[in-house]
């Protein structure tokens, strides 16, 4: 029985072993590759992480900022106009009462507080 394991240990060991020829072959061809074609494979795999990294961040700036314009949303009832902040509060315009202003002039009214 013990021939029986030394014969296929042998035979693994004959398997596993690369051919002597093919490794110097292959030894040769790395040694001997051009440094250009080495380092135009490290610009391109520099230059794909560049454009990765590029593309996160943008696309993380663009999800986590805020929009810098608060909503407003405005509605007819009638002849009043109703203005709802997205804060919740509301401003009611109605029709102007009494004499209009002269032509060629305008009432600017803002309540609230200023920002």
């Amino acid at each position: 029985m013990l021939e029986r394991d030394d014969d296929f240990d042998r035979r693994i060991r004959n398997w596993l072993q690369p051919d002597q020829h093919t490794v110097e072959r292959l030894a040769t061809r790395v040694l001997s590759a051009h440094p250009r074609t080495r380092r135009n494979g490290r610009l391109f795999a520099l230059s794909a992480v560049a454009g990765l990294l590029m593309a996160t961040a943008g696309v993380w700036l663009w999800h986590s900022t805020p929009a810098d314009v608060d909503e407003y949303t405005a509605s007819f009832d009638g002849d009043v106009l109703l203005i709802r902040a997205a804060d919740g509060t509301t401003s009611i315009l109605g029709p102007p009462g009494g004499d209009p202003p002269p032509a060629g002039t305008a009432q600017i009214v803002f309540e609230g507080e200023p920002r």
